[in-house]
């Protein structure tokens, strides 16, 4: 069994995407014995589509634990999720990416040493000079102290990465050296972003997305919700 952590919004459809690809790729997991902790932040209009994305979860996955809040928070979401897990490692997918390829998760555990704290998938075709919050595997116990060190008021990555920052030369002598991507010294990218298309096709967006001179305009750091355009 394996346990997984999912930030999502109510998109049943978007959901069924990502997990149907990763459930079939993945091999070497009994997902009927799987736990899902999966938070689902609220958005206007949607409350139907919120139990909707649960029963999904509920498709794929042995057991589900829920967090529904009422207002949409991104960074108390991850402050709850990377504090659930209870294995040594675990997979954190967020609601709108797809795997395509096949991969056995004992490659991926294959990919840690003492230093590492995470395995992530490659998604982008750069140097991850840290850790992203992109489909990867991570070890529970960095990311249950990363959940004790995060407030309500930033975005996850940016304190995830501040919380790097500060005590990163407990685990490697360079940033970059925390994580071991897969596919191991390739630049294949193997999870694609299907998040965008949906964000194209509606009008919800983040707050920098704005103009400057919109009251609600915050900084990428300062990213914690979706917002509707005016």
């Amino acid at each position: 069994m394996i346990e997984v952590t999912t930030t999502a919004m109510p998109r049943p459809e978007v959901l069924e995407k990502t997990y149907r690809s990763f459930t079939k790729n993945i091999t070497g997991v009994d997902w009927t014995k799987s736990i899902c902790y999966i938070n689902i932040d609220p958005l206007p209009g949607k409350k139907k589509e919120v139990e909707e994305t649960e029963k999904v979860a509920q498709k794929f996955f042995g057991k589900v634990v829920s967090r529904k809040p009422k207002a949409a928070n991104y960074t108390l979401a991850y402050k709850w999720l990377w504090s659930q897990p209870k294995k040594k490692f675990f997979i954190n997918i967020e609601d709108d990416w797809e795997l395509l390829e096949k991969i056995s998760l004992e490659a991926l555990l294959r990919g840690f040493d003492k230093s590492k704290i995470a395995v992530p998938l490659r998604a982008y075709s750069y140097l991850y000079q840290t850790c992203p919050t992109s489909p990867s595997v991570y070890r529970t116990s960095f990311f249950k102290n990363v959940s004790d060190f995060m407030k309500g008021e930033e975005n996850p990555e940016t304190q995830l990465h501040e919380y790097i920052n500060q005590n990163y030369k407990k685990y490697a002598d360079k940033k970059h050296r925390i994580v071991n991507i897969y596919p191991y010294g390739e630049w294949r990218l193997v999870v694609k972003d299907i998040g965008r298309e949906w964000m194209d096709k509606t009008d919800y967006v983040r707050p920098q997305m704005l103009d400057k001179k919109d009251k609600r305009y915050k900084k990428k750091c300062h990213f914690t919700q979706w917002l509707v355009r005016p």
